[in-house]
């Protein structure tokens, strides 16, 4: 998990310096990317859990979406960011071979995807839920 989420944090660099030509903080984007991309991550399992296992809206505060993307940035400031990191990401995904690079780039288009169809997903879901434990109103 942790080479894809390097290989995703190398496109949103890839795709910050070729195609939007940002020089400034192509680094700080593609950290801040996969910061919100695990804490979308993290958010979901948890809302999971709460619709489907604890069957409880109140135990998930109103708050706590927002706690668990900032908390994500903490971590993520380590792996990628930390002692310059992120050189070492860049070099070994640019020296990359094709075939390689490929099936990564798949990956991490799907695992994006897949990121924001189950957010989408986990929404109805809790919009279902709310309406029917009565505490929203359609």
């Amino acid at each position: 998990m942790r080479n894809i989420l390097y290989h995703i944090f190398y496109l949103v660099y890839w795709w910050n310096i070729k195609i939007i030509k940002e020089k400034d903080i192509p680094v700080l984007s593609a950290y801040l990317f996969v910061s919100v991309l695990i804490g979308l991550n993290i958010i979901s399992l948890y809302s999971i859990f709460v619709i489907y296992v604890i069957r409880n809206p109140n135990a998930y505060p109103s708050w706590g979406h927002w706690l668990i993307i900032l908390l994500s940035f903490v971590p993520n400031y380590f792996i990628f960011i930390n002692k310059d990191k992120y050189k070492k990401i860049l070099n070994e995904s640019q020296n990359m071979n094709k075939t390689e690079k490929r099936k990564k780039d798949i990956i991490s288009i799907i695992y994006v995807l897949l990121t924001f169809l189950i957010g989408v997903y986990i929404i109805n879901a809790s919009r279902e839920f709310l309406t029917h434990q009565g505490m929203l109103i359609n």
